[in-house]
């Protein structure tokens, strides 16, 4: 049960900042489980890939919790910066 539990928070946390990164994934913070669809398109995505290391499905569906901590503001920047284009 506090693996449960331990593994919640950690991706409540995960959820949290990726909202606040910026207000066009705010509706982030109101969903749960492992995964999330972020808002890119296609290109945005591959673009993310090719310049960052960051990968995910064409459809911007992304494993959050495959996320490390030590990557959190990173991969919070990249998708920021993939948006704004």
């Amino acid at each position: 049960r506090a693996e449960l539990e331990t593994m919640r928070s950690r991706i409540r946390m995960i959820r949290e900042r990726l909202a606040g990164a910026d207000p066009r994934l705010a509706f982030i913070a109101d969903q749960q489980g492992m995964f999330s669809m972020l808002p890119l398109s296609v290109d945005q995505v591959k673009g993310l890939r090719e310049a960052q290391g960051i990968y995910m499905a064409d459809s911007g569906r992304a494993n959050l919790v495959g996320i490390a901590d030590k990557d959190l503001d990173r991969f919070c920047d990249a998708v920021v910066g993939a948006m704004d284009g």
